[in-house]
Parts: C-alpha cells; sequence; structure tokens
C-alpha cells in the first residue's frame, strides 16, 4: 500500500514540479486540486464494475503490494473554456 501511496503522490504532484513562483504556484495549485464530482456516466461505469468511488483506506504496514490492492484515481482535465474530460484508473494487484 506505501507503494500505492508513493504513486499516488507522485501522480498528483508531477505537473507542478515545474512551477517557480512559489506565490502564483499555490494559488494555482489550489485551484486545481478543487474538488470535482465524477460524472454521471463514470459513476456508472464505476458501479458496473465494482470499482469503489467513495472510499479511502488507510495504509497497511509493510512495503508489499499483496493480492486483491489497489489503485483507483479519477482524473479531470479541466480545459480553459470550462470543458472537462474525466478518466478513471483502476489498478489491482492480481495473483502471479
Amino acid at each position: 500500500m506505501r507503494f500505492n501511496l508513493l504513486l499516488a503522490q507522485i501522480i498528483s504532484l508531477a505537473p507542478f514540479a515545474s512551477r517557480l513562483s512559489a506565490e502564483d504556484a499555490q494559488t494555482e495549485l489550489t485551484a486545481r486540486l478543487a474538488v470535482i464530482q465524477p460524472c454521471a456516466a463514470l459513476v456508472n461505469v464505476a458501479r458496473t464494475n465494482q470499482i469503489p468511488l467513495d472510499q479511502i483506506e488507510s495504509p497497511t504496514e509493510g512495503d508489499a503490494i499483496n493480492p486483491g490492492d489497489s489503485l483507483t484515481a479519477l482524473v479531470t482535465f479541466c480545459e480553459k473554456s470550462g470543458r472537462r474530460t474525466q478518466w478513471l484508473l483502476h489498478l489491482e494487484r492480481g495473483r502471479w
């Protein structure tokens, strides 16, 4: 699970790594991290495929990724025109 948290942190912070102005970056970062609800079609796909959208579980001890461990990410691309595009990324560790 620690790997999942690290992966989520890297993914969420990568787009902001190139910002040089701390003051501008802070206000822009805050705006970019606004909570946006998933669209109805995405919620239906998640429900159909039994992908949880409403829970965050505490990480377990250790660095191992065990069968059944998963990472779900909702990615929303917000264009300046106001158009939004959403993706649902769900990764689950299977048996080896």
